[in-house]
């Protein structure tokens, strides 16, 4: 029985140690289980976090994690965005800056990309001119009315030339977008040719009598003198010259000279100068942009190319005032006779003539833009202001005597006239092409 009882209760122990090991072996696995799953969340988040990148301006590197094996660094070149307050030379849109008109920084003022100097020179055509010359006779004389006498007044047309000559103009242009649509240019204009101021236009002579006042003082000596078809009349007194009677006058006449006619040729062989300074509106057609931005052709990003790969068309229309002046010969040199003058003086044949005047012009054309460098510019000049020359000569009169009537007193100051001569000049329009270099 004994036996029996130690033999069932060997039994119910080994039950029990067996249930007991099996219980801790499946907390083991418990455990293990639980860890595995606190450390999936890191591992999978060790894995799935993403790599860092540096940016740079032209690449960008890749860092592998330290337990991969290292590899040679592997780099891209991004696509290229011009920052917004960059000068876009092309006329490019910016990404970042899609605004119409510019937002300049200080450097593009001062390498010129928003404000471009220039200098420009060329041809300027021939073109005509007409001129009014306007001749008359005066002298001051106590018993004519008001104390002057007055003779005709003379006046003639002449149609010339300026012969086809060279320009030079410096400047700059400002635009106002991005693109180079709008915009306006400043320039200093000369311009040099060599002309005639022409010759006679036929019939074109005409006299004017209502500026003669002279026949009050014909009175004077009618009946003294009446031979010959020289006008006589003109009284002066003056002091006599006998010593013994200091105070008597005495009365000297002589004859009032007619006023010529004008001279058959004006000034044939002279030298017409322009200066000009104005400001013109500018109107282009973006020719490079339209095929860079909307077809793709002639997009360049380097400095030089950028600058080549620039073509624009399009129209200005300015003015401005100028001065100009036609000359021929000088005090030293006197080569233009004066056929006029001459009539009454030897000495004023041969002269110089020095006409100057100043007014406003209307210019307007088109501009080629072949580079960011050049360009060419055809165009038409209208002035509007003449230039006039006006000298007065000495005219010798003629004495009155009743043995040689008419005769004339040389280089006598007593009975010599003034002739006032005038010329009024002006040019048609003219045309011109001229090269420009950008800088």
């Amino acid at each position: 029985m004994w036996q029996k009882l130690e033999s069932n209760n060997t039994t119910t122990l080994n039950t029990t140690a067996q249930d007991s090991n099996a219980k801790v072996a499946s907390s083991s696995i418990l455990v293990r289980l639980l860890c595995v799953l606190a450390f999936v969340p890191l591992l999978v988040a060790v894995e799935s976090k993403p790599s860092r990148t540096i940016l740079q301006n032209t690449l960008t590197s890749t860092l592998t994690p330290p337990s991969a094996p290292t590899t040679k660094p592997t780099s891209t070149k991004p696509d290229y965005t011009p920052p917004p307050t960059q000068d876009d030379e092309l006329g490019q849109l910016s990404a970042q800056d899609s605004s119409f008109f510019y937002k300049p920084s200080p450097s593009a003022w001062i390498f010129g990309d928003i404000l471009h100097p220039y200098i420009g020179f060329g041809a300027v055509s021939a073109s005509s001119t007409h001129t009014h010359n306007t001749q008359s006779m005066s002298k001051e004389v106590a018993t004519c009315p008001n104390q002057k006498c007055s003779g005709d007044t003379t006046s003639a047309e002449y149609s010339g030339q300026l012969n086809t000559g060279y320009g030079l103009e410096i400047g700059a242009e400002y635009f106002f977008d991005k693109f180079h649509i709008l915009g306006v240019r400043f320039f200093g204009e000369m311009t040099n040719r060599n002309g005639s101021l022409g010759s006679k236009i036929a019939g074109s002579d005409k006299r004017d009598t209502s500026t003669n006042n002279l026949q009050e003082a014909y009175q004077i000596c009618k009946g003294k003198w009446s031979s010959g078809s020289d006008k006589c009349g003109i009284l002066i007194i003056g002091s006599s010259t006998d010593s013994k009677t200091p105070n008597t006058k005495v009365e000297d006449t002589f004859t009032f000279q007619d006023t010529p006619d004008a001279s058959t040729l004006a000034p044939q062989d002279g030298q017409y100068l322009s200066f000009a300074l104005g400001a013109d509106a500018i109107l282009n057609i973006p020719v490079d942009t339209i095929l860079q931005q909307w077809l793709g052709f002639l997009r360049q990003e380097e400095f030089w190319l950028s600058r080549l790969a620039y073509f624009k068309a399009g129209g200005f229309i300015g003015g401005g005032a100028e001065f100009a002046r036609f000359s021929q010969g000088d005090p030293n040199n006197k080569t233009w006779y004066n056929e006029a003058a001459a009539k009454g003086k030897a000495s004023n044949a041969n002269d110089a003539f020095f006409s100057a005047g100043s007014g406003g012009f209307v210019r307007f054309g088109v501009s080629v833009y072949l580079s960011r460098f050049s360009r060419i510019d055809f165009g038409y000049k209208i002035s509007h202001y003449p230039i006039a020359q006006e000298r007065w000569y000495g005219y010798d009169g003629r004495k009155f005597e009743s043995n040689s009537p008419g005769t004339v007193r040389e280089n006598d100051p007593w009975s010599e006239s003034l002739l006032r001569q005038k010329f009024v000049s002006t040019k048609d329009k003219e045309w011109f092409l001229r090269f420009a270099l950008s800088f």
